[in-house]
């Protein structure tokens, strides 16, 4: 069941960045969301498929939930842009209304 939810909330985090990146402003904040959705589900895929025995170890933490203290770092500072991002488009709607 655990396992489950872990995914479902990384689709989750897939799909909310896709809709930013839709959502974005200007082509660099369009461009900067899909990077860093494709660096959050690259990432989890990839440990996915290590821990699976899919691929080859990487060494690289599942983000959020691996302990990794300069990669937690880094996924709290891009959740941080696409926040920014979202919050940008968010202001452009109201004021084009």
């Amino acid at each position: 069941m655990g396992i489950l939810i872990t995914c479902i909330l990384f689709l989750l985090v897939f799909r909310t960045g896709l809709q930013i990146s839709r959502q974005a402003p200007d082509l660099l904040g369009s461009l900067l969301a899909i990077g860093l959705t494709m660096l959050f589900s690259f990432q989890a895929l990839l440990n996915m498929g290590v821990v699976l025995g899919l691929v080859p170890t990487k060494g690289m933490p599942l983000p959020f939930i691996s302990y990794g203290g300069s990669a937690f770092t880094a996924n709290c500072i891009a959740v941080g842009l696409l926040m920014s991002i979202a919050r940008s488009s968010e202001k452009r709607m109201d004021k084009d209304l």
